[in-house]
């Protein structure tokens, strides 16, 4: 009977070792379990969060090329604004010089029979005009250095000519002969800035096309 007593004891002892362990067992089972659907939701957030990160970085380089883009364009649009102004310009300063180079003026100019004066008006009405051409050419149109250097070169014949002329007697073969070379001086320069005007209308024509 005390044996028997001692296997039912055993037996009971032995079955609630078995629930320790099963409970442990399941435990153990759980927290694996736990920590493998941890691990993939950790994996699968920092996938999302790659991807994430690559998208704005993505759009932060389109907004960036965008806004670069933008910049440039307002710079060429401001600079071509201003070589416009200096086109629209430098063609109206062409055609004041044209005539003031021409033989109408020279005619009017061998009236005053004052040489001060002549030189006083050669500086104010034509090399001033000729300096603001020679500064927006440099600027916008460095291509047209050599139409503007032909005209203030011509312009200098004129001057050069005309002054001659003043002093001398106007009946006099030598005064004649300075006059003739005062109107082809004229009908040069009228050449060469009618040539530059068309050459500045081709230059209209790149800015806006």
């Amino acid at each position: 009977m005390e044996e028997l007593n001692l296997l039912l004891s055993s037996l009971s002892l032995d079955k609630g070792f078995a629930t320790v362990l099963a409970a442990i067992f399941g435990a153990t089972i759980a927290a694996v379990i736990s920590i493998t659907v941890a691990s993939r939701s950790f994996k699968q957030q920092i996938i999302l969060l790659d991807k994430n990160l690559e998208h704005q970085k993505k759009q932060f380089y389109i907004e960036y090329k965008e806004r670069q883009e933008s910049i440039q364009q307002n710079k060429i649009d401001s600079f071509n604004n201003k070589k416009t102004e200096h086109l629209e310009k430098t063609y109206y300063l062409l055609s004041k010089l044209k005539f003031q180079c021409s033989p109408t003026s020279s005619f009017i100019l061998t009236r005053l029979k004052d040489l001060e004066k002549f030189d006083a008006y050669y500086t104010n009405e034509i090399v001033e005009k000729i300096n603001q051409i020679q500064t927006s050419v440099r600027l916008y149109f460095p291509s047209l250095k050599d139409d503007i250097d032909n005209i203030n070169g011509k312009a200098n014949m004129f001057w050069g000519y005309q002054q001659q002329y003043l002093s001398q007697d106007p009946s006099s073969d030598a005064a004649q002969s300075n006059l003739g070379e005062v109107h082809k001086a004229v009908h040069e320069i009228s050449s060469l800035a009618g040539k530059m005007q068309n050459n500045l209308k081709n230059e209209f024509d790149k800015i806006y096309t």
